[in-house]
Protein backbone atom coordinates (compact mmCIF):
# COMPACT_ATOMS: atom_id res chain seq x y z
CA UNK A 1 0.00 0.00 0.00
CA UNK A 2 1.48 3.95 -1.04
CA UNK A 3 0.32 6.50 0.60
CA UNK A 4 2.12 10.03 -0.83
CA UNK A 5 3.69 13.63 0.63
CA UNK A 6 4.49 16.53 -1.66
CA UNK A 7 8.36 17.03 -2.32
CA UNK A 8 11.72 18.11 -1.72
CA UNK A 9 14.96 19.20 -3.69
CA UNK A 10 16.28 14.56 -10.34
CA UNK A 11 17.17 8.77 -11.86
CA UNK A 12 18.03 10.27 -15.35
CA UNK A 13 16.01 13.22 -16.81
CA UNK A 14 16.81 16.91 -17.50
CA UNK A 15 14.25 18.43 -15.89
CA UNK A 16 15.36 19.80 -12.17
CA UNK A 17 12.33 20.24 -9.38
CA UNK A 18 12.97 22.65 -6.60
CA UNK A 19 13.38 21.55 -3.46
CA UNK A 20 10.88 21.41 -0.70
CA UNK A 21 10.87 19.05 1.82
CA UNK A 22 7.23 19.97 3.53
CA UNK A 23 4.25 17.14 4.21
CA UNK A 24 6.40 14.18 5.10
CA UNK A 25 5.11 10.75 5.12
CA UNK A 26 5.82 7.24 7.13
CA UNK A 27 4.09 3.97 7.43
CA UNK A 28 4.07 1.31 9.51
CA UNK A 29 2.33 -2.26 9.63
CA UNK A 30 2.04 -5.87 10.95
CA UNK A 31 0.11 -8.57 11.46
CA UNK A 32 -0.98 -8.70 15.04
CA UNK A 33 -0.91 -12.34 17.31
CA UNK A 34 -4.10 -14.30 15.61
CA UNK A 35 -2.00 -13.59 12.55
CA UNK A 36 -4.57 -11.88 10.34
CA UNK A 37 -5.86 -9.28 11.64
CA UNK A 38 -3.54 -6.15 9.72
CA UNK A 39 -2.91 -3.10 11.85
CA UNK A 40 -1.54 0.01 10.08
CA UNK A 41 -0.65 3.16 10.90
CA UNK A 42 0.29 6.57 8.92
CA UNK A 43 2.66 9.24 10.27
CA UNK A 44 2.76 13.06 8.14
CA UNK A 45 4.43 16.02 9.48
CA UNK A 46 1.96 19.43 9.60
CA UNK A 47 2.68 22.62 8.05
CA UNK A 48 3.48 24.01 11.29
CA UNK A 49 5.86 21.02 11.85
CA UNK A 50 3.93 18.98 14.17
CA UNK A 51 3.48 15.00 13.54
CA UNK A 52 -0.13 13.55 13.18
CA UNK A 53 -1.21 9.85 12.51
CA UNK A 54 -4.10 7.76 11.87
CA UNK A 55 -4.12 4.01 12.65
CA UNK A 56 -6.24 1.40 11.02
CA UNK A 57 -7.31 -1.47 13.75
CA UNK A 58 -8.26 -4.21 10.32
CA UNK A 59 -6.49 -2.77 7.70
CA UNK A 60 -9.21 -1.46 5.86
CA UNK A 61 -10.46 2.15 7.94
CA UNK A 62 -8.54 4.42 9.47
CA UNK A 63 -9.93 5.82 12.92
CA UNK A 64 -9.29 10.38 13.20
CA UNK A 65 -6.27 11.60 12.85
CA UNK A 66 -4.42 12.68 16.11
CA UNK A 67 -1.73 14.67 17.27
CA UNK A 68 1.61 12.62 18.20
CA UNK A 69 2.75 14.23 21.61
CA UNK A 70 6.56 15.11 21.47
CA UNK A 71 9.05 16.74 23.15
CA UNK A 72 11.40 17.03 21.13
CA UNK A 73 10.40 19.46 18.72
CA UNK A 74 10.75 18.57 14.52
CA UNK A 75 12.50 20.71 12.20
CA UNK A 76 9.94 21.94 9.59
CA UNK A 77 10.22 19.92 6.86
CA UNK A 78 11.91 16.57 8.75
CA UNK A 79 11.95 13.10 7.21
CA UNK A 80 9.95 10.81 8.77
CA UNK A 81 10.78 6.95 9.30
CA UNK A 82 8.48 4.38 11.39
CA UNK A 83 8.28 0.90 12.37
CA UNK A 84 6.00 -1.27 14.44
CA UNK A 85 5.87 -4.98 16.23
CA UNK A 86 3.24 -6.44 18.49
CA UNK A 87 4.42 -7.98 22.29
CA UNK A 88 3.58 -11.44 21.79
CA UNK A 89 1.74 -12.10 24.90
CA UNK A 90 -0.53 -8.63 25.92
CA UNK A 91 -1.07 -7.93 22.16
CA UNK A 92 0.13 -4.03 23.09
CA UNK A 93 1.17 -2.25 19.62
CA UNK A 94 4.71 -0.51 19.70
CA UNK A 95 5.67 2.05 17.05
CA UNK A 96 9.13 3.96 16.70
CA UNK A 97 8.80 7.31 14.93
CA UNK A 98 12.30 8.40 13.64
CA UNK A 99 12.80 12.18 12.68
CA UNK A 100 15.25 15.29 12.65
CA UNK A 101 15.03 17.91 15.11
CA UNK A 102 17.46 20.95 16.08
CA UNK A 103 20.08 21.36 13.73
CA UNK A 104 19.91 18.23 11.69
CA UNK A 105 19.76 15.42 14.97
CA UNK A 106 17.94 12.07 14.49
CA UNK A 107 15.29 11.70 16.98
CA UNK A 108 13.20 8.50 18.35
CA UNK A 109 9.84 8.46 20.11
CA UNK A 110 8.27 5.48 21.28
CA UNK A 111 4.83 5.09 21.38
CA UNK A 112 2.44 1.99 22.81
CA UNK A 113 -1.50 1.51 21.48
CA UNK A 114 -3.16 -0.97 23.81
CA UNK A 115 -4.38 -4.07 22.32
CA UNK A 116 -7.44 -3.08 19.62
CA UNK A 117 -6.98 0.27 20.55
CA UNK A 118 -5.86 3.76 18.94
CA UNK A 119 -5.25 5.17 22.29
CA UNK A 120 -1.84 5.63 22.25
CA UNK A 121 0.88 7.41 24.09
CA UNK A 122 4.37 8.44 23.49
CA UNK A 123 6.23 6.19 26.34
CA UNK A 124 9.63 7.87 25.62
CA UNK A 125 10.93 10.68 23.46
CA UNK A 126 15.14 10.90 22.89
CA UNK A 127 17.75 12.31 20.38
CA UNK A 128 20.27 9.57 18.87
CA UNK A 129 23.52 11.28 18.37
CA UNK A 130 25.62 10.30 15.42
CA UNK A 131 29.57 10.26 14.62
CA UNK A 132 28.63 12.83 11.51
CA UNK A 133 25.63 15.06 11.90
CA UNK A 134 23.22 13.89 9.05
CA UNK A 135 22.97 16.05 5.75
CA UNK A 136 20.61 19.13 5.61
CA UNK A 137 18.07 17.79 3.75
CA UNK A 138 18.71 14.01 4.31
CA UNK A 139 16.07 11.40 3.46
CA UNK A 140 15.45 8.59 6.37
CA UNK A 141 14.14 5.23 6.38
CA UNK A 142 13.97 2.77 9.26
CA UNK A 143 13.55 -1.13 9.85
CA UNK A 144 13.17 -3.62 12.67
CA UNK A 145 15.58 -6.81 12.39
CA UNK A 146 14.40 -9.97 14.58
CA UNK A 147 10.81 -9.25 15.26
CA UNK A 148 11.99 -7.48 18.16
CA UNK A 149 13.28 -4.30 19.66
CA UNK A 150 15.59 -3.87 17.18
CA UNK A 151 16.15 -1.44 14.80
CA UNK A 152 18.36 0.16 11.71
CA UNK A 153 17.87 3.50 10.71
CA UNK A 154 18.89 4.71 7.09
CA UNK A 155 20.26 8.37 6.11
CA UNK A 156 23.00 9.93 4.75
CA UNK A 157 25.38 12.29 6.35
CA UNK A 158 26.67 16.00 5.98
CA UNK A 159 29.40 14.07 3.36
CA UNK A 160 26.56 12.56 1.36
CA UNK A 161 28.01 9.51 2.54
CA UNK A 162 24.79 6.18 2.90
CA UNK A 163 24.73 5.52 7.06
CA UNK A 164 23.48 2.99 9.03
CA UNK A 165 22.66 3.69 12.65
CA UNK A 166 22.06 0.23 14.86
CA UNK A 167 20.01 0.02 17.88
CA UNK A 168 18.12 -1.47 20.21
CA UNK A 169 15.67 -0.68 23.74
CA UNK A 170 19.45 -0.47 25.41
CA UNK A 171 20.98 2.04 22.91
CA UNK A 172 21.90 3.30 19.69
CA UNK A 173 25.33 3.32 18.28
CA UNK A 174 26.68 6.30 16.34
CA UNK A 175 26.42 5.56 12.96
CA UNK A 176 28.28 3.84 10.38
CA UNK A 177 28.62 4.61 6.44
CA UNK A 178 27.94 1.70 4.56
CA UNK A 179 28.89 2.65 1.13
CA UNK A 180 27.85 5.04 -2.12
CA UNK A 181 26.90 8.88 -1.96
CA UNK A 182 23.32 10.23 -2.11
CA UNK A 183 22.39 13.11 -4.17
CA UNK A 184 21.60 16.11 -2.06
CA UNK A 185 18.06 16.35 -1.09
CA UNK A 186 17.02 13.13 -2.58
CA UNK A 187 14.96 10.12 -0.30
CA UNK A 188 16.25 6.63 0.94
CA UNK A 189 14.06 3.88 1.63
CA UNK A 190 14.51 0.59 2.72
CA UNK A 191 12.70 -3.02 3.87
CA UNK A 192 13.34 -6.29 5.67
CA UNK A 193 12.28 -9.22 3.34
CA UNK A 194 13.32 -11.45 6.47
CA UNK A 195 13.23 -9.70 9.60
CA UNK A 196 14.45 -13.37 11.22
CA UNK A 197 17.44 -13.71 9.37
CA UNK A 198 17.56 -10.23 8.11
CA UNK A 199 18.02 -9.44 4.27
CA UNK A 200 17.92 -6.01 4.36
CA UNK A 201 17.17 -3.47 0.89
CA UNK A 202 18.15 -0.48 1.14
CA UNK A 203 17.37 2.30 -2.15
CA UNK A 204 18.75 5.42 -2.61
CA UNK A 205 19.34 8.11 -5.60
CA UNK A 206 23.49 8.23 -6.79
CA UNK A 207 25.14 11.77 -6.43
CA UNK A 208 26.67 11.19 -9.79
CA UNK A 209 24.53 9.45 -11.99
CA UNK A 210 21.00 10.62 -9.79
CA UNK A 211 20.09 7.02 -11.33
CA UNK A 212 17.71 5.18 -7.99
CA UNK A 213 20.72 2.33 -6.44
CA UNK A 214 19.90 -0.14 -3.79
CA UNK A 215 22.33 -2.33 -2.00
CA UNK A 216 21.04 -5.64 0.36
CA UNK A 217 22.37 -7.06 3.49
CA UNK A 218 22.76 -10.51 4.03
CA UNK A 219 25.15 -10.56 6.51
CA UNK A 220 27.38 -7.59 5.12
CA UNK A 221 26.58 -5.38 2.76
CA UNK A 222 26.48 -6.18 -1.03
CA UNK A 223 27.84 -2.97 -3.40
CA UNK A 224 25.80 -1.02 -4.68
CA UNK A 225 24.20 -1.54 -7.87
CA UNK A 226 21.98 0.56 -10.49
CA UNK A 227 17.99 -0.35 -10.20
CA UNK A 228 17.60 -0.05 -14.35
CA UNK A 229 20.38 0.72 -16.43
CA UNK A 230 17.38 2.97 -19.09
CA UNK A 231 16.61 6.25 -18.81
CA UNK A 232 13.02 6.45 -17.27
CA UNK A 233 11.52 9.53 -18.14
CA UNK A 234 9.00 9.83 -15.40
CA UNK A 235 12.04 9.90 -13.30
CA UNK A 236 12.26 12.75 -10.70
CA UNK A 237 15.51 11.56 -7.97
CA UNK A 238 13.91 13.73 -5.38
CA UNK A 239 10.74 12.52 -5.30
CA UNK A 240 9.69 10.70 -2.34
CA UNK A 241 10.40 6.57 -2.37
CA UNK A 242 8.89 3.98 -0.47
CA UNK A 243 9.70 -0.13 -0.72
CA UNK A 244 7.56 -3.03 0.00
CA UNK A 245 7.88 -6.43 -0.26
CA UNK A 246 4.96 -9.24 -1.23
CA UNK A 247 6.02 -12.85 0.37
CA UNK A 248 3.45 -14.43 -1.73
CA UNK A 249 5.06 -13.26 -5.02
CA UNK A 250 8.30 -13.24 -3.86
CA UNK A 251 8.66 -9.59 -5.33
CA UNK A 252 9.91 -5.75 -4.53
CA UNK A 253 8.13 -2.80 -5.20
CA UNK A 254 10.04 0.58 -5.02
CA UNK A 255 7.42 3.52 -5.43
CA UNK A 256 8.37 7.28 -6.16
CA UNK A 257 5.90 10.24 -7.63
CA UNK A 258 7.03 10.91 -11.46
CA UNK A 259 7.16 14.11 -13.22
CA UNK A 260 3.83 14.15 -14.53
CA UNK A 261 2.57 13.41 -10.60
CA UNK A 262 1.81 9.88 -11.32
CA UNK A 263 2.58 7.31 -9.06
CA UNK A 264 5.44 4.86 -10.66
CA UNK A 265 6.89 1.21 -9.20
CA UNK A 266 9.92 -0.25 -10.29
CA UNK A 267 9.39 -4.21 -9.55
CA UNK A 268 11.59 -7.00 -8.71
CA UNK A 269 10.46 -10.47 -9.13
CA UNK A 270 12.46 -14.05 -7.40
CA UNK A 271 13.48 -11.64 -4.77
CA UNK A 272 14.75 -14.14 -2.19
CA UNK A 273 16.71 -16.39 -5.02
CA UNK A 274 19.77 -15.65 -6.36
CA UNK A 275 18.55 -14.56 -10.22
CA UNK A 276 16.75 -11.22 -8.79
CA UNK A 277 15.36 -9.44 -12.06
CA UNK A 278 14.36 -5.61 -12.01
CA UNK A 279 12.17 -4.82 -14.71
CA UNK A 280 14.17 -2.38 -16.90
CA UNK A 281 10.88 0.26 -16.67
CA UNK A 282 8.62 1.23 -14.16
CA UNK A 283 5.45 0.64 -14.64
CA UNK A 284 1.51 2.61 -13.86
CA UNK A 285 -1.61 1.48 -12.51
CA UNK A 286 -3.73 4.42 -13.74
CA UNK A 287 -6.55 3.64 -10.78
CA UNK A 288 -3.81 4.88 -8.59
CA UNK A 289 -4.56 8.29 -7.63
CA UNK A 290 -2.44 11.26 -9.11
CA UNK A 291 -0.14 12.87 -6.12
CA UNK A 292 -0.66 16.58 -5.50
CA UNK A 293 2.34 17.82 -6.26
CA UNK A 294 5.30 16.78 -8.37
CA UNK A 295 8.23 14.87 -6.45
CA UNK A 296 5.18 13.98 -3.32
CA UNK A 297 6.38 12.05 -1.01
CA UNK A 298 5.38 8.41 -0.84
CA UNK A 299 5.65 5.36 1.67
CA UNK A 300 5.06 1.56 1.59
CA UNK A 301 4.02 -1.00 3.74
CA UNK A 302 3.79 -4.71 3.25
Amino acid sequence: MGITRPQRSTTQTSDTIPNNTLHSVASSGMFLNDGTTWNMQTFWQNTTGGINFQMSLDGKTFAPSRKVVLNIEPKVGSPLAATAEVDPDTGVVMLNLFYISGKNNISMASITCPANSVDCDTGSNSYLPTMVAPHEYTGLAAVNVGNAQDWRVYYYDEGGNVSEMAGNSSGFDMGTPIGGLALNGSDIAAVNINSMTNDINLFYVDQLTEALFTMEFKGVWSTPTTVSSQRVTSWNPTSGLGAAYSPGQDQLHVYYTGLDQGIYEFLANYVSLSNRTWLAQPGRNHIWAMADYVGADITAVG
